[in-house]
């Protein structure tokens, strides 16, 4: 698993339990079955990059969210 920005890498654990879980599985699985690296490109963030972003929720601030592309 790849970090867009080193922040995000920093900030990984700080995402909720349940969540670095899910993407560490999602992350072994792409590898393994399908040969794709994800990469995280944002994760906990600020109500200024929300806003800024147009997001009305606020689960990228609660660690409840993050975002991945795969190339």
């Amino acid at each position: 698993m790849n970090f867009k920005h080193e922040k995000d890498r920093n900030m990984f654990f700080m995402l909720h339990p349940a969540l670095i879980l899910i993407i560490s599985d999602l992350s072994w699985y792409a590898k393994s079955r399908h040969f794709v690296e994800l990469t995280i490109t944002q994760t906990i963030s600020t109500v200024d990059e929300d806003r800024r972003l147009g997001r009305v929720s606020s689960a990228h601030r609660s660690g409840i969210a993050c975002d991945i592309r795969t190339k």
